[in-house]
């Protein structure tokens, strides 16, 4: 499982630009998160098939917590995309530990047995 939290308002440079805006809004004032857990317990990683899925739900995920984040005027429209790549980013990075753990577990389980008949 892989838990995925965002203060997202794309980098620095976006929030510079969206807090003048945010005030014109009325939004609240602080800075706006969420998060979303993606359940990942399922998937074997080292797989093509499960891997793929994996990516699918975290790009999902992305897109979701960036438009909540829009949804609640935390960031303007046009910065969605860049929002979405900078979460998908940061969660990807997480997935690749997530995969290297599991290969040690399935590497540590294994037991090479040789056998050899001769005289």
């Amino acid at each position: 499982m892989i838990r995925f939290s965002t203060l997202l308002l794309c980098a620095l440079s976006t929030a510079s630009l969206a807090l003048p805006l945010q005030a014109a809004h009325a939004a609240p004032t602080g800075i706006g998160t969420t998060s979303t857990e993606i359940d990942l317990s399922s998937l074997d990683l080292t797989s093509t098939r499960d891997w793929t899925i994996a990516n699918r739900k975290i790009a999902q995920a992305s897109h979701a917590v960036c438009q909540k984040l829009i949804q609640d005027n935390w960031l303007m429209d046009s910065d969605g995309a860049d929002c979405e790549q900078d979460a998908f980013s940061r969660a990807h990075e997480d997935l690749y530990v997530l995969r290297d753990q599991q290969r040690a577990r399935h590497q540590t389980g294994h037991v090479l047995l040789a056998l050899s008949s001769g005289k």
